[in-house]
C-alpha cells in the first residue's frame, strides 16, 4: 500500500550516458546504456527484482538500481511480474541516448475480502488491478474476485474482474489500472456493471504505462472484456450551411444513446443526451456539434465532429423583402428605436470561410440606465427575478486597503446601464418584450419563458430560443455587420467591396474616418480609455459622439456590448462563455476596433464597463 504519492511517482535527474565507442556507457558504436530503480512504497530500494529488456537481463542490487548497456535503437524495460506484486509503471521505453530512467515502484498486492482503507495520495493494489485515489476520494473498501461475471453476452472477460463493496462511499472519482497486454488498447475497455443492473457500462480507457487506466464514481462489478465498439453517430445534415431555424437530427446504430456538446469540447457519458423527439435547432451562429454513441456491452463509439455554417432564410434577402429603415417602441413613456441592419458574408480575415450575418434590427443606442431601471421594476412587478440590479454607468475608485471598485452611481440616468450578466441581459430582453406587447424569444428547456437570471451553466445549454419579433441580443456576426456598414456609393480608398455590400476596414473604429492607430480620428465616434484599467476615464451619456454610417451611436467604445455568440473551445470545460463586441472606456482605443472578436466572458461576468444593445431577428 503507497501512502504517498511522492514516494511512487519520484523522477531522477536524466545522466547523460555515450553513445559511441569515445566512452560513456555504451561502449560499442551506436549502442547505449540506461539506469535505473525499483523502489517500494517509501522509496526504498528494492534488491533482486528481475527485469528485462528484449533478451537481455538483469537484476537490481543491494540498493535496488539495475543497469541495462550495450541496447540499440529502442527497449521496452519490464520488470519480471510477481504473484505478490504489481509494478508501476509496469513499463517503460528506453531509446537512443540512454540516461536515468523513472522509478518502477513495486506495490504489495492486498488479500481480497478483506476491508481495506483506501489512503490520501495513494493506491492499494490487487492481483491484476491498482486502485488510486485522489485526496478527497479515500474510503474503505472490500473487493472480490469475480470467476464468473453475469451479463457479459456480446463481451469476452479479458482481464480482473472484481466486486467492489464500500462499507464509506468514495467522495470522488477513483482511478482504475489494470494490466494490458501492450501499448493498443484494441478491444479493451474497463466496464463497471451497475448494482441490479443487466448491462454493462464502458468507462473512457486508454492504455499508459502498461495499463489500462480508467475513471470510477459508481461500484459495484468492474473489470476488463473485449467488446465491439458502438457505431459512431450520423447527423442529417452531416455539414455545411444550414438555414437558421432548420432541424439537425442525430441518429445511430441500434438506439445507442447519443451525448453531444456544441461548445467544442470532447462529450462523454455526463455530456447531454439527443432526444429523438426534440432535433436539435440552428440557431443565429455557427455551430460545432461533437457526439458520441454509447450502447450496452460496447465500448464507446469514435467522437463525430459535425461543423455547421448559419445561413439566414431566402426569404430574409433584401432584394425579395422590402424592410421599413426602423422601427419605434415606448416602455414607460421611454421612446427609442432599431435600425434595419442588411446582412450578408462578413470579410474576416480571421476566419477559414465567410461568416454570415444575417439582417436584423439593432438598437440605435446602448440601453441606457434609465431603460433598464424602468423595465426592471416593470418585470420585478410581473413574476420576473434577477442576480444583479446593474448599475448607473461606471467607473472605478478604490477603498480603504487600496482594492478597485465600481463606483455607482456615474453621471445620469443616460449613461449606459452597467455590471449586469449574460444571464441578466437575456432575462431583461424577455421583460421588455412582454412590457410593449411581443412574445418573449428566451425559453427554458419546458418552453416556458425565461423569468429568472437566477440559471446553470446546464440551463444555458438547454435554452431554447423561439423566433419571434421579440428583442435579444444580437449575434456577433451581425453586430460586425452594422458596426462595419458603408453606404453602397461609398467611393473612399479604404472602402472594402466584399460581396454585394461595402465595408469599413477591420482596423477601425465604427464611424471613424481612418484606422484606431490616428486616435483623434477615432475619438470623433468613440469613448476609450489610456490603456488598460484606465482609472481616470468612466461612461458618458449615450449618443453624444458621431454616429456610424447607419445612424447607430457608440459602436465602438464606452462599454463592451454582450452578443448571443458563444465560444465553442472555452477553456473551462461545462462553461460556456460568451463574445462581447465594440471596446470600453476603461480599455485602449485598440480594444475600439470594429473586427476585434476575440474578447469572451462567462456568462455570470459583471462589469463596470460591459453593457448591452437589444436587436431583433427578421423572419
Amino acid at each position: 500500500m503507497i501512502n504517498g504519492r511522492a514516494a511512487w511517482f519520484v523522477l531522477f535527474l536524466a545522466l547523460a550516458v555515450g553513445t559511441s565507442g569515445c566512452g560513456g556507457g555504451g561502449g560499442i558504436s551506436g549502442t547505449f546504456a540506461v539506469t535505473g530503480m525499483v523502489a517500494d512504497a517509501e522509496g526504498q530500494g528494492v534488491a533482486g527484482i528481475t527485469l528485462t529488456a528484449g533478451s537481455v537481463t538483469t537484476t537490481t542490487g543491494p540498493d535496488g538500481r539495475y543497469t541495462f548497456s550495450g541496447l540499440r535503437g529502442s527497449a521496452v524495460i519490464v520488470p519480471e511480474p510477481e504473484e505478490e506484486a504489481l509494478f508501476y509503471p509496469q513499463q517503460q521505453t528506453a531509446s537512443q541516448g540512454g540516461g536515468e530512467l523513472e522509478n518502477f515502484v513495486r506495490v504489495e498486492t492486498q488479500a481480497v475480502d478483506e476491508p481495506q482503507q483506501v489512503p490520501e495520495h495513494g493506491i492499494l493494489a490487487y492481483p491484476g488491478m491498482m486502485l488510486d485515489a485522489p485526496d478527497e476520494a479515500a474510503a474503505t473498501v472490500t473487493i472480490s474476485a469475480v470467476d464468473e461475471p453475469p451479463h457479459t453476452s456480446g463481451m469476452t472477460t479479458a482481464g480482473s474482474v472484481y466486486a467492489f463493496v464500500w462499507a464509506e462511499p468514495p467522495t470522488s472519482s477513483v482511478q482504475l489500472r489494470f494490466p494490458a497486454p501492450g501499448d493498443d488498447q484494441g478491444n479493451l475497455g474497463i466496464f463497471y456493471l451497475p448494482q441490479g443492473a443487466e448491462e454493462w457500462v464502458y468507462v473512457d480507457s486508454d492504455v499508459r504505462d502498461g495499463y489500462l487506466h480508467g475513471w470510477a464514481d459508481a461500484f459495484s462489478y468492474y473489470g476488463v472484456f473485449e467488446a465491439p465498439q458502438a457505431g459512431a453517430p450520423e447527423a442529417d445534415p452531416a455539414s455545411g450551411e444550414v438555414v437558421i431555424g432548420s432541424e439537425i437530427h442525430l441518429e445511430a446504430e441500434d438506439n445507442a444513446i447519443i451525448h453531444f456538446t456544441t461548445d467544442g469540447q470532447k462529450p462523454t457519458q455526463d455530456s447531454p443526451v439527443y432526444d429523438p423527439n426534440t432535433p436539435l435547432i440552428m440557431g443565429e451562429d455557427d455551430w460545432t456539434i461533437k457526439a458520441l454513441a454509447v450502447l450496452a456491452n460496447h465500448r464507446s463509439s469514435p467522437v463525430s465532429v459535425f461543423d455547421y455554417r448559419a445561413v439566414p432564410p431566402e426569404s430574409d434577402d433584401p432584394e425579395d423583402v422590402e424592410h421599413d429603415p426602423e422601427r419605434s417602441y415606448a416602455a414607460g413613456g421611454y421612446h427609442f428605436k432599431l435600425l434595419y441592419v442588411p446582412g450578408g458574408g462578413v470579410p474576416d480575415s480571421s476566419s477559414m470561410w465567410t461568416p454570415h450575418a444575417r439582417h436584423i434590427y439593432l438598437a440605435e443606442t446602448l440601453v441606457t440606465y434609465e431603460l433598464w431601471d424602468i423595465v426592471f421594476r416593470w418585470a420585478e412587478d410581473n413574476g420576473y427575478t434577477f442576480v444583479n440590479s446593474g448599475r448607473q454607468g461606471g467607473a472605478h475608485t478604490r477603498d480603504a486597503w487600496g482594492n478597485v471598485v465600481p463606483e455607482d452611481p456615474v453621471g445620469t440616468a443616460q449613461h449606459p446601464v452597467t455590471t449586469i450578466s449574460w444571464r441578466d441581459a437575456i432575462v431583461w430582453c424577455n421583460a421588455l418584450s412582454e412590457m410593449v406587447g411581443l412574445p418573449p424569444v428566451y425559453h427554458n428547456k419546458d418552453d416556458e419563458i425565461l423569468r429568472s437570471s437566477d440559471l446553470t451553466d446546464e440551463d444555458l445549454r438547454d435554452l431554447r430560443r423561439h423566433q419571434t419579433d421579440g428583442f435579444q441580443l444580437p449575434p456577433s456576426t451581425a453586430w460586425e455587420s452594422a458596426a462595419r456598414y458603408r453606404d453602397e456609393d461609398d467611393e473612399r480608398a479604404d472602402t472594402i467591396d466584399f460581396g454585394e455590400r461595402k465595408w469599413t476596414p477591420e482596423d477601425y473604429a465604427s464611424g471613424a474616418m481612418a484606422s484606431v492607430d490616428d486616435e483623434e480620428a477615432s475619438a470623433e465616434v468613440a469613448w476609450f480609455g489610456t490603456g488598460f484599467m484606465d482609472f481616470d476615464a468612466t461612461t458618458q451619456p449615450v449618443a453624444q459622439l458621431l454616429p456610424n454610417e447607419l445612424g447607430l451611436y457608440d459602436m465602438s467604445g464606452l462599454v463592451w456590448e454582450w452578443t448571443s455568440t458563444f465560444v465553442q473551445d472555452s477553456v473551462w470545460y461545462g462553461r460556456r462563455d460568451y463574445v462581447a463586441r465594440g471596446g470600453s472606456w476603461q480599455f485602449g482605443v485598440t480594444s475600439t476596433q470594429v473586427g476585434f472578436r476575440t474578447y469572451s466572458l462567462a456568462s455570470t461576468a459583471t462589469l463596470p464597463d460591459l453593457g448591452l444593445r437589444v436587436s431583433q431577428a427578421i423572419h
